[in-house]
């Protein structure tokens, strides 16, 4: 069983934004480039239901969020 991750985008102003992934690897790897980008001072990308385009200067943080998946049996 693989752990599912989200992102969390918190803005400056309050709002937060979700993407999820099905691999833990793939939302550290988005989060670094995005992390890269507001350092450079560049927009992201985020996928929250539709794309949404983020200027650098609205990111307060990205937070990576674990989230484990429940499987139950059917008897």
């Amino acid at each position: 069983m693989s752990d599912s991750a989200e992102l969390w985008i918190r803005l400056k102003d309050g709002r937060s934004l979700c993407e999820r992934y099905n691999q833990l690897s793939m939302a550290e790897f988005i989060r670094e480039g995005m992390l890269d980008k507001v350092e450079r001072g560049e927009a992201i990308f985020c996928y929250d239901g539709e794309e949404t385009e983020v200027p650098a200067d609205l990111v307060k943080r990205i937070d990576l969020m674990l989230s484990h998946e429940t499987k139950r049996a059917v008897v």
